[in-house]
């Protein structure tokens, strides 16, 4: 079960009290896939568990009497597409379908807009799995409710959104770990919004790891090419005599680092006798580099 039917399935099976709250639940399931046709609404899914919710608030609130049908999506798969039907009356014409108008939809739902959210999600929503990255959508094939829903994420929540034409559809989409995990929060997942901070948490801890993994080897490399540069201007000091001639500090510090040609600067200082700073260690190799610099424009010339 994917990432999105499992946030699905949780938020189809929370309890929602009073029946403002529930008639926003079912407005936004209808304003995102329902269509109507004369004096019958229609709700197409392949989600079970949304054509239970939608089947428990039409009969519980309206007492209308509902069709359900199921057919093959395509020869090619097990899914199936649902559709349930059910006749419209003075009473839900009032309190849900007058609501999701284009004129209404922005405004109807003041108090109980969490679960009108929750129902156009249940209906359209999609949201990817958080190991894999941070998105989640609603494509509508209306502009005017791709807008609404836009709207109601800015204005409202104060959540970062957009919207992008795509092929014959119009979607308002969520960026972010952050913007998506408040999401979460506003229609009332619980369990599946632990799911995705776990998930949120363990990629941050994976990408801090992979990050001082990375600083770690690019220093360890920098070290060892500045060590090979190091030994080199040794190795050329020594074959000239010139080492010894430098001072004892340089032949100390030189021999350290043929000794040990893994350590950093400040690594050897502490090995010199007595205990030198990394800016005094720093010193004597750019003396000794100076020297071999010397050398060798003495030896091209």
């Amino acid at each position: 079960m994917s990432f999105s039917s499992r946030l699905k399935s949780e938020l189809c099976q929370a309890k929602v009290e009073g029946r403002v709250a529930k008639n926003a639940l079912l407005a936004g399931v209808v304003f995102s896939i329902g269509r109507e046709e004369d004096d019958v609404i229609s709700v197409g899914t392949e989600a079970s568990d949304v054509v239970k919710l939608v089947l428990k608030l039409v009969k519980s609130g309206f007492g209308r009497d509902v069709v359900l049908s199921a057919d093959e999506n395509s020869p090619f798969s097990k899914k199936k597409i649902y559709e349930i039907r059910f006749k419209k009356s003075e009473k839900l014409e009032h309190e849900v379908l007058r609501k999701i108008s284009p004129d209404n939809a922005m405004y109807e739902f003041e108090d109980s807009v969490d679960y009108f959210i929750r129902g156009v999600f249940l209906g359209v929503g999609s949201v990817t799995n958080p190991t894999r990255g941070y998105h989640l959508e609603f494509p509508f094939k209306e502009a005017w409710r791709a807008d609404c829903i836009h709207k109601i994420l800015t204005y409202h929540y104060e959540l970062s959104n957009k919207v992008l034409p795509r092929k014959n559809s119009y979607v308002c989409y969520l960026k972010g770990a952050e913007n998506i995990a408040n999401f979460l929060t506003i229609i009332g997942s619980v369990s599946t919004f632990f799911e995705f901070e776990d998930a949120r948490v363990l990629k941050q801890v994976t990408n801090n790891i992979n990050r001082i993994m990375n600083c770690d080897i690019a220093n360890i490399n920098k070290i060892t090419d500045a060590a090979k540069v190091q030994m080199e201007a040794i190795h050329l000091l020594k074959e000239a005599g010139v080492l010894r001639k430098i001072g004892d500090k340089y032949v100390e510090i030189a021999e350290l680092r043929l000794e040990y040609p893994e350590l950093s600067i400040g690594g050897l200082a502490e090995f010199t006798d007595p205990p030198i700073t990394k800016s005094g260690c720093n010193h004597r190799f750019n003396k000794i580099m100076e020297e071999a610099r010397k050398i060798k424009g003495e030896q091209s010339n």
